[in-house]
């Protein structure tokens, strides 16, 4: 683990950039969702998520190939062709979004202000916040910077602080907030940075906006159990059918 952290602080030849099957699906369930819901984009608060989700989907998808270093070994990487391995951006990313809940401390760092300035309900505003800042924050900025600096800490701190005031003044949030916001961006981007795949973090910023309005996400589960088992058996399904596809 050590060794890993100090990486951080080392400059790297190789940072890659991959959007496993994970992040695909969530992105997926981010723009087909409203469809069956009939969850409008007329609020200014889900216009922006989705100029958001849009820039940093395309631009960060640029940005990977100008990053990738086909000459350089990345095994110590996640990488997006193994089931287990995706497997484990699940795992990895559904603890580390627990660490996020902790490090949150209950405190509202915008949630709050989304859920009463838009029309969707609480489960999907939480994925779809946790995905498209996460193309953006992560994949375009903090990504955009390791394009000019070698050492990885240098592009997790300015993209974390960016991460912070955006939250804080698009969301009229107090000024303590600010400093928990920022570690909560370090976290995020260290994790993007150890396991070179966008679906880490998205994941752990999902489960802590997901913890940060649980009344709101607990109605819509309730209410769309068969929705819910349906997304489920499609993830399972996908991994298996990736996994046959993979042997042969």
């Amino acid at each position: 683990m050590l060794n890993v952290l100090s990486n951080l602080v080392k400059p790297a030849k190789d940072t890659g950039y991959r959007i496993g099957f994970v992040a695909v699906l969530l992105i997926s369930i981010a723009l087909i969702y409203p469809a069956f819901y009939g969850i409008g984009y007329e609020s200014p608060i889900l216009q922006h998520f989705i100029t958001m989700l849009l820039i940093g989907l395309v631009m960060s998808s640029v940005i990977g190939v100008l990053l990738k270093n086909s000459s350089t070994s990345d095994t110590k990487r996640l990488t997006t062709g193994s089931m287990f391995k995706q497997t484990m951006v699940v795992v990895v990313g559904l603890f580390a979004g627990l660490v996020l809940v902790i490090i949150n401390g209950g405190m509202n760092t915008g949630m709050d202000y989304i859920t009463a300035n838009s029309s969707g309900n609480g489960l999907f505003l939480g994925l779809f916040a946790g995905v498209s800042e996460e193309l953006f924050f992560r994949g375009f900025i903090q990504n955009t910077i390791r394009l000019y600096v070698p050492i990885p800490l240098l592009a997790i701190i300015p993209s974390a602080l960016v991460f912070a005031l955006f939250h804080f003044f698009a969301y009229g949030l107090e000024v303590g907030v600010l400093l928990i916001l920022f570690v909560m961006g370090m976290f995020l981007g260290i994790l993007h940075e150890i396991f070179n795949d966008i679906g880490v973090p998205m994941l752990a910023h999902i489960v802590n906006n997901t913890f940060g309005m649980l009344p709101a996400v607990m109605a819509v589960v309730t209410g769309n159990i068969l929705i819910i088992a349906f997304i489920m058996a499609f993830a399972i399904m996908a991994f298996i059918i990736s996994a046959i596809v993979r042997r042969k």
